[in-house]
């Protein structure tokens, strides 16, 4: 499965639990692995998560920067969603404004879920809601990790 979330207002100790709760490779997709916010460094987030942490930001990297999403990024994700669960992260806080969304999950990935303060979006969920200008249906995130987790 593939899940997505931005680190702007998230402590380095939540990302990891997440990703031991999911049990999920965290797939860096910053075109550029540097930042100002502690703890989101590339050897910070190496020390923290060890093998459950991949910069993309070469072949999935965000908007500006020279970042792009390229097929080959995109088939990474899919061989990796395939194997295990995986976490799409960058600093965006907000899912819908960010190329994690808009540029990955939207066209490519809509069962993708966001992870977004205490709610879990689903991708074609959230294009949606943007395209129409509504609500958007959401469940509260740690029911949706727990579900997922169990296998439900």
């Amino acid at each position: 499965m593939i899940w997505t979330i931005g680190y702007q207002r998230l402590a380095p100790s939540r990302l990891l639990e997440l990703a031991e709760r999911l049990d999920a490779l965290v797939i860096d997709v910053r075109a550029v692995p540097k930042t100002r916010i502690k703890g989101y460094g590339t050897r910070q987030l190496e020390t923290l998560l060890g093998r459950r942490y991949l910069w993309a930001g070469s072949v999935l990297g965000g908007r500006g920067h020279g970042g792009k999403v390229t097929e080959e990024g995109i088939k990474a994700v899919e061989r990796s969603g395939r194997d295990g669960n995986v976490i799409l992260m960058c600093m965006c806080h907000v899912p819908g404004d960010c190329h994690r969304h808009k540029d990955i999950c939207a066209p490519h990935f809509p069962k993708a879920v966001h992870l977004f303060e205490d709610e879990a979006i689903e991708a074609g969920e959230l294009e949606r809601s943007i395209r129409e200008g509504g609500d958007y249906m959401c469940e509260e995130l740690d029911d949706t990790i727990a579900a997922a987790s169990s296998g439900s």
